[in-house]
């Protein structure tokens, strides 16, 4: 659900109360989308009396809900009044109205420990070969499906399915909805064709699920794909018999966000696989970074010390943009307003953005971040496979149900 939807609820429960404020009503904010107000909304929402129209959602809702406004993590709080791209862009019209009540709690983890009991015992006690044998055998499975699967029209395959390398290359693989504002696949695919186009040695998987802008939105990594066929796999639609076994026989996760509330970190070390992501809202919070790696810049320190002691058991690799680029705000601008094409395949997103200063930055912080990660597995397995053991450990014991819940009552009756 959008927040605006959620405010919107909130709206309505105030109509039907006929009160100006809502006894024991909290808004827990997932992320900062808005919606200006207009009679579609209203009506939809069984508002038609409520004379807010041309204002936004949030920004009626706010008034309504008891303090603090919530969050889905700690850092994503402080983000909505610390990055340019939220306060400056996605939200100036309520950042002074919501910063100062805002509260962030972690939410809990997405799924179950997916690493077998005695593999993952086996990973704390310093004996990584039972999690380097799964994941093979995954790695084999996911190999078979993917020879076996049959693509047609409505799941296409980009990329060469029997040309794809099967060495011991590290994989890296990215999933989740596209969102142009927010997912960054085109940074992903340009730090890839960085990294690949200097030599670089990896394969790289893409589960993308097409937003708003179809499958034309998502086609530079179709283009990818064809520029390096056995090096990069595109499965646009919900492969489900061959997701699992792909994610759990990859390397890395990749998470190029440019903003995120909570994120996915917790889903791939859960199925065994360590993670790359940039440094912003929840990300930060659920890796904790190897540090004597070039990705780690200045930027990523001062963001991950927040979170994370230089002692603390590493379990990926964070990168981050340098601060103070001096078109920063005039890039975010243009990555929010989206003016690009998106079936003209030499003006769509892709095309645009790579010129942007800030992308072309994240484009090589995240190429190097890719770099770092490769190196590790390829010349460092042991301390690769422990930083899985690592993040499945920290996850579990961080990020549960139970601890965002105590948080929400501690907060609420406080």
């Amino acid at each position: 659900m959008q927040d605006w939807e959620a405010a919107t609820m909130v709206l309505s429960l105030a109509q039907s109360t006929k009160k100006k404020t809502i006894s024991n009503t909290y808004l827990t904010l997932h992320n900062s989308y808005d919606s200006g107000v207009n009679k579609v909304i209203l009506d939809t929402a069984g508002l038609k009396n409520l004379p807010i129209e041309g204002d936004t959602i949030l920004k009626c809702a706010l008034p309504l809900v008891k303090d603090p406004v919530f969050t889905v993590s700690d850092q994503f709080a402080l983000d909505l009044s610390n990055e340019i791209f939220q306060s400056d862009i996605m939200i100036p019209h309520i950042v002074k109205q919501l910063t100062p009540r805002l509260y962030g709690v972690n939410n809990g983890a997405f799924i179950e420990m997916q690493i077998p009991d005695e593999v993952n015992q086996a990973g704390l006690d310093g004996d990584y070969l039972p999690l380097f044998d799964w994941k093979e055998k995954n790695r084999a499975q996911a190999l078979d499906i993917i020879d076996e699967f049959s693509p047609s029209k409505i799941e296409p395959v980009w990329g060469n399915v029997h040309g794809f390398l099967r060495g011991e290359l590290p994989w890296f693989v990215m999933a989740g909805r596209d969102d142009s504002r927010q997912k960054g696949y085109e940074v992903a695919c340009l730090a890839i064709d960085q990294f690949l186009e200097n030599g670089g040695q990896a394969c790289f998987i893409f589960f993308p699920i097409p937003g708003d802008e179809g499958l034309s939105g998502i086609n530079f990594i179709q283009d990818l794909a064809a520029k390096y066929p056995s090096h990069v796999l595109g499965f646009p639609f919900l492969f489900r018999e061959g997701y699992f076994p792909i994610m759990r026989g990859a390397t890395y996760g990749m998470m190029p966000s440019y903003y995120e509330p909570f994120g996915m970190a917790n889903e791939f070390f859960l199925n065994g696989v360590s993670c790359i992501g940039r440094a912003t809202g929840g990300i930060i919070q659920q890796i904790v970074p190897h540090r004597q790696v070039r990705s780690f810049n200045d930027s990523v320190a001062k963001r991950a010390d927040r979170w994370h002691a230089a002692t603390s058991p590493p379990s990926g690799f964070l990168f981050r943009e340098p601060d103070g680029i001096p078109s920063a705000l005039d890039d975010w601008l243009k990555v929010n307003e989206a003016d690009y094409s998106i079936e003209d395949r030499a003006s769509n997103r892709l095309e645009q953005r790579k010129e942007f200063a800030l992308i072309k930055a994240m484009t090589s912080e995240m190429s190097l971040c890719i770099k770092d990660a490769a190196v590790l597995y390829q010349a460092h397995r042991d301390r690769y496979l422990e930083s899985i053991i690592n993040g499945a450990a920290f996850i579990t014991s961080d990020f549960s149900w139970e601890i965002s819940a105590n948080k929400y009552l501690e907060k609420i009756f406080s």
